[in-house]
C-alpha cells in the first residue's frame, strides 16, 4: 500500500445517457490507484441515487463493483454525499466497508488539517437540497415503486442541477478564506463542476468533474495536486 490519498467528485453516474467514455476512463482510474491510502469521493457521484431496504440500483452494479475491487485492494473509501446522491443507504457501510458523511468533513491527513465538503447549500439557500433531505421526503420515496421514484428523482435532478450551476467558485472561495483563518490547511470543494486549484501556502482544490474534464485532486507527502486522467 503507498500513502497516496485520491479526491474525486461529480462524475453524475446515470442510467439514462449514453456514458461509456465516462465509465472506462473512471474503470482505468480505479486500476491505476488500487492499493493507495484512500480514495474520497466528493459527493455527486451518481446523478440520482435512492436505495431501499432490500434493493440498489442494478444500472449501478458494475460502478459499485469497481469500488468494491479498489476497498479489496486496501484502499479506504470514505463517501461525502452531494446534493444528487444524499439518499445513499448502508449498502455502502455494511457491504463495502466505506465510510459515509452527510455533513462536511474535517480531518487531519499527512500533517495537514482538511475541510471537504461537496459545496452545495454553503453559500446560499437551496430549495431543491431542502426538499430531498427532508425525513419526511425519504419516508414518501420508500413508499413508492423505485420505477416512478427513478423518474422523480430524475426530474429533481434536473431541477438540483440547473440551481447549482448558479453558484460561482468566488464563493466558495470566500468560505474556504474563512476556513484558512481559523486554522485549516486546506480546502476541497466539487459541485460546480470547475477544476481550479489556488496554492498560496495553503490549498483551495475544486475537484471539476468526470463529465468533461475527467479531472482529480492527489495529496502526497503532504503535498496536494490536482490532475487531470486521460
Amino acid at each position: 500500500m503507498n500513502n497516496k490519498i485520491y479526491f474525486v467528485s461529480d462524475h453524475h453516474f446515470s442510467r439514462t445517457i449514453k456514458e461509456e467514455e465516462k465509465i472506462r476512463k473512471f474503470f482505468e482510474f480505479i486500476e491505476h490507484i488500487k492499493g493507495c491510502e484512500a480514495l474520497f469521493i466528493v459527493g455527486d457521484f451518481f446523478d440520482f441515487y435512492f436505495e431501499y431496504k432490500t434493493q440498489i440500483p442494478k444500472s449501478y452494479f458494475s460502478v459499485l463493483n469497481a469500488l468494491w475491487e479498489l476497498k479489496k485492494s486496501g484502499t479506504q473509501i470514505h463517501y461525502i454525499v452531494g446534493n444528487h446522491d444524499f439518499w445513499i443507504g448502508d449498502f455502502f457501510t455494511k457491504q463495502l466497508g466505506a465510510q459515509v458523511y452527510k455533513k462536511p468533513l474535517e480531518l487531519t491527513l499527512q500533517g495537514r488539517k482538511f475541510f471537504i465538503a461537496h459545496g452545495d447549500g454553503l453559500s446560499k439557500f437551496d430549495i431543491t437540497r431542502w426538499i430531498l433531505r427532508n425525513k419526511f421526503t425519504i419516508f414518501l420515496f420508500h413508499w413508492i415503486h423505485p420505477d416512478i421514484a427513478w423518474l422523480i428523482g430524475r426530474l429533481t435532478s434536473k431541477l438540483s442541477s440547473k440551481t447549482g450551476k448558479v453558484v460561482k467558485w468566488e464563493k466558495l472561495y470566500d468560505i474556504a478564506e474563512q476556513k484558512f483563518d481559523i486554522g485549516f490547511d486546506a480546502v476541497i470543494f466539487g459541485h460546480i463542476h470547475i477544476p481550479k486549484h489556488i496554492h498560496n501556502n495553503k490549498d483551495f482544490l475544486l475537484l471539476g468533474d468526470w463529465i468533461k474534464y475527467f479531472s482529480y485532486g492527489k495529496l502526497e507527502c503532504g503535498k496536494l495536486k490536482l490532475f487531470e486522467w486521460r
